[in-house]
């Protein structure tokens, strides 16, 4: 019970720590620098391995600047991203219990 507790409440931290670095991505790659997209290089790396999910072609709009580099990104990141932070610490105390009372 002790592990779910745990596991909900640093699943609660990293959901909000994740939500703001997402904001000061999104508000940064609005910025009128030429490279500002390139920020989302931060999440990419972050929520590996379900920002893999971002290079499905069928999300991106040809010609759409705007969709592809800023909006996309933003939704893809904030939904299954977060999701994924909140879910993550659940799935090791899973996994830490499944493997630690195993006999040797």
């Amino acid at each position: 019970m002790q592990n779910k507790k745990t596991a909900l409440i640093l699943g609660s931290t990293f959901f909000t720590l994740h939500t703001v670095v997402l904001l000061i991505c999104f508000f940064y790659s609005q910025s009128t620098h030429e490279e500002a997209p390139m920020i989302w290089l931060i999440l990419l790396f972050g929520d590996f391995p379900v920002s893999l999910g971002l290079f499905i072609p069928f999300l991106h709009v040809d010609g759409n600047y705007e969709w592809n580099n800023v909006y996309l990104p933003a939704i893809y990141h904030g939904v299954i991203g977060s999701i994924w932070w909140f879910l993550l610490p659940t799935l090791a105390v899973k996994l830490y219990n499944k493997f630690s009372h195993r006999p040797a």
